[in-house]
């Protein structure tokens, strides 16, 4: 069973060499204020491996002062924020702080080309012991006061469960609509029964209906939200490009996901959100996990 945890402690991960940065502020102050965070980290990493040797390394303290006035612009008063610029291996200092300050959510930019720094938020997806939000930088300016349409993918797993209670919260917060997604596969020997494809996919789809009609009675929601749900066949178990797909078709907002965390089950789930955000230059993706079943701090370790 899960514990219901609340988002209380956040860190904005922040690279002042990309015009990600005030983009990614804004939107993430915005989102955090959809849940009760008691505590804001803005966090910088100078990596000296990344400076030439003839370019000179930015101090902590100048670093720290330009990202005070980028944040003062989006948000007053500073009893629930702080910044941190902090010296060494990005994803490493990264995931030491997501552990030394019990992070629960960590905000990602994606730029339009390459995931942020590439190796650097495929590692902190795959790794961080806490949900991940990550945010794309689009064409045009990202509406965050325009959420109209939730796109929530599940697999009818007690991890689903997760997801849709935090994805209730959004969706109660904004006004939004949520649309429930499953794709499922015709097992290979369900071809023997002598049925076709169309009659074994009508039968599947009725079956994955039912499912769904129990799971959304556990939260009695269709009273407040306008809830929607669609099943469709993967095509060749490309399960990314079928939520992909099916974000841009149903002309979505935002799309939320759940996690394992880092226990082995969780490997080809987080195959599918790293390639789902890669390929993603259009929606922000949310990524919940739980705390209850990450990985042991001596396994992060080993991880490193």
């Amino acid at each position: 069973m899960y514990r219901y945890y609340s988002i209380r402690n956040v860190i904005i991960s922040i690279d002042i060499h990309t015009d990600l940065t005030n983009h990614l502020i804004e939107d993430a102050i915005y989102f955090a204020n959809d849940f009760d965070v008691e505590k804001i980290y803005f966090c910088h990493v100078i990596d000296p491996s990344q400076y030439k040797e003839k370019k000179e390394i930015p101090s902590v303290e100048t670093t720290k002062e330009q990202i005070t006035s980028q944040i003062k612009k989006y948000i007053s008063g500073g009893k629930y924020y702080e910044v941190l610029v902090l010296q060494g291996h990005r994803i490493k200092k990264t995931l030491s702080l997501i552990c030394d300050l019990n992070i629960d959510l960590i905000f990602l930019g994606r730029q339009k080309i390459g995931l942020e720094s590439g190796k650097f938020a495929k590692k902190i997806i795959r790794r961080a012991l806490c949900s991940i939000f990550v945010l794309p930088q689009t064409k045009r300016r990202y509406e965050v006061h325009k959420l109209d349409r939730i796109l929530l993918p599940i697999d009818f797993s007690e991890h689903s469960k997760l997801a849709i209670r935090k994805a209730v919260v959004v969706a109660k917060t904004n006004k939004s609509s949520l649309l429930c997604f499953n794709t499922y596969e015709i097992p290979a020997g369900q071809y023997k029964t002598g049925k076709s494809e169309e009659e074994i996919k009508e039968i599947m789809e009725a079956n994955t209906q039912k499912k769904f009609k129990y799971l959304i009675e556990e939260f009695d929601i269709t009273s407040e939200l306008k809830v929607e749900f669609k099943c469709f066949l993967s095509p060749k178990r490309d399960i990314p490009k079928s939520i992909f797909d099916t974000a841009q078709y149903e002309n979505i907002d935002m799309i939320i996901i759940s996690s394992k965390g880092r226990s082995a089950s969780a490997t080809l789930l987080g195959s599918t959100t790293e390639k789902l955000v890669e390929r993603n230059v259009s929606f922000p993706v949310l990524v919940f996990k739980s705390k209850i079943g990450n990985m042991t701090f001596f396994d992060y370790l080993k991880n490193l």
